[in-house]
């Protein structure tokens, strides 16, 4: 990603107080792996990956 691809979601960006190297954000989202809306492993697993895959992606 670079940005003149994308000049609006490269710069920093803030929410709130805190501030973010970019302005991609992967917002949690449900997935129904969870039984009795417990966070599982799976779950830990599905979000860990994607965040050491980033900027690629996953497999």
């Amino acid at each position: 990603m670079n940005n003149k691809s994308f000049p609006r979601l490269v710069p920093e960006g803030r929410i709130g107080p805190m501030s973010t190297p970019n302005r991609v954000v992967l917002p949690a989202m449900d997935m129904n792996v969870s039984e009795g809306g417990e966070i599982v492993q799976s779950e830990i697993d599905h979000y860990a990956a994607r965040a050491i895959a980033f900027p690629f992606g996953v497999a």
